[in-house]
């Protein structure tokens, strides 16, 4: 069975090809003393029998050249916001495309057998349309980017689109935690069928994964990402790294921080480091 069919029958299949993407344009701000654009958009895709908007929220820098780019999967409906330093990664040189895959985008899915992951994966991509018609766009470097079951999404968004250069998935013991088990908390993220994580990460592969916990966060086991790791990538070293212990290959960047389990700027900027020395 390959890894692809494997995923469909946990997550379920993803959107239909839209038949028309376009863009409604909302508000548009001068961002951060005019060092970048902020733009709130609806993203409208037509399919047969409906058609469904998603709210973005883009924030390019100024500067001329080709930006990295951070897709960020999350339900959290303002920019700027606590799990998201927008400022500081337009400083790092970022573009930063939000996905607010809550409230309306929920409205009017397609039918069809999948879960909610699987939905959240796809609103990423279309998204990731948008993105890629961008001029200003670094197509060698774009990352998705999610906390808890929103970066489990990022991971399945990017095993199912090569255009994500890097996926990275905060917090992400909470997948594959045989404790407290995510798809015990929320079944209606998933389909039918069972998965594991390596099945995830090694669809990713050769391409970049990214993964961070910390060492109080009851949902996300350290522990458990660790021996996945080892499982997928063999035996790697932790090192200090800007106060927090990291590993990082040509492949894989993982850390480990202190304190509770969030987005943090500590974890963004750590991601950012290994985007921009990648």
């Amino acid at each position: 069975m390959t890894n692809e069919i494997i995923l469909n029958r946990c997550f379920g299949d993803p959107l239909p090809r839209a038949k028309h993407l376009t863009v409604e344009f909302e508000d548009e701000y001068s961002f951060a003393a005019g060092t970048a654009v902020l733009e709130s958009m609806i993203l409208i895709a037509e399919y047969e029998k409906t058609v469904m908007r998603i709210p973005v929220t883009t924030t390019i820098p100024t500067a001329e050249g080709k930006h990295p780019t951070f897709i960020h999967i999350t339900d959290l409906c303002h920019v700027p916001n606590m799990h998201q330093p927008t400022e500081e990664l337009i400083e790092l040189g970022f573009a930063v495309v939000t996905v607010h895959v809550g409230g309306e985008a929920m409205n009017n899915i397609p039918r069809g057998k999948r879960g909610t992951i699987s939905v959240w994966a796809s609103m990423a991509s279309l998204a990731l349309d948008y993105v890629c018609s961008l001029d200003s766009t670094d197509k060698e470097r774009i990352a998705v980017i999610g906390h808890e079951q929103y970066g489990t999404a990022a991971l399945l968004c990017a095993a199912r689109d090569d255009r994500v250069k890097f996926a990275i998935c905060n917090g992400s013991g909470m997948h594959i935690n045989k404790r407290v088990s995510i798809r015990t908390i929320m079944p209606t993220l998933f389909s039918d069928g069972e998965s594991t994580s390596d099945t995830l990460i090694r669809e990713i592969l050769p391409r970049r994964v990214m993964l961070g916990t910390s060492e109080s966060d009851p949902f996300a086991s350290p522990t458990d990402t660790r021996t996945l790791i080892k499982e997928v990538f063999g035996d790697v070293t932790l090192e200090e790294c800007c106060g927090v212990m990291c590993a990082r290959t040509d492949k894989l960047h993982y850390h480990c921080r202190s304190g509770g389990g969030y987005l943090s700027r500590r974890d963004w900027k750590l991601y950012a480091e290994y985007i921009l020395n990648t």
